[in-house]
């Protein structure tokens, strides 16, 4: 299943993003990324276009993992 390219670029946006607050230890920032990741996926499900890679993707930045796994379940 291809993921459509406006979809794959925001994703990838956000996920580098987040990534590059562990260098400076920005934990503020970081939650902040993850909630707007978390708002993008659920965005693009609610428009009918989920896909899932964007499920897969929040929960490999997701924490807690009792909470990672129901994401990935919904992927």
């Amino acid at each position: 299943m291809r993921v459509p390219t406006d979809i794959h670029e925001r994703v990838l946006d956000l996920t580098c993003d987040m990534c590059n607050t562990w260098e400076r230890d920005d934990t503020r920032l970081r939650w902040r990324l993850y909630g707007e990741l978390r708002d993008y996926c659920e965005s693009v499900a609610a428009a009918g276009r989920d896909h899932p890679f964007l499920w897969e993707t929040l929960a490999d930045f997701t924490g807690d993992d009792r909470t990672a796994i129901d994401i990935y379940l919904r992927a």
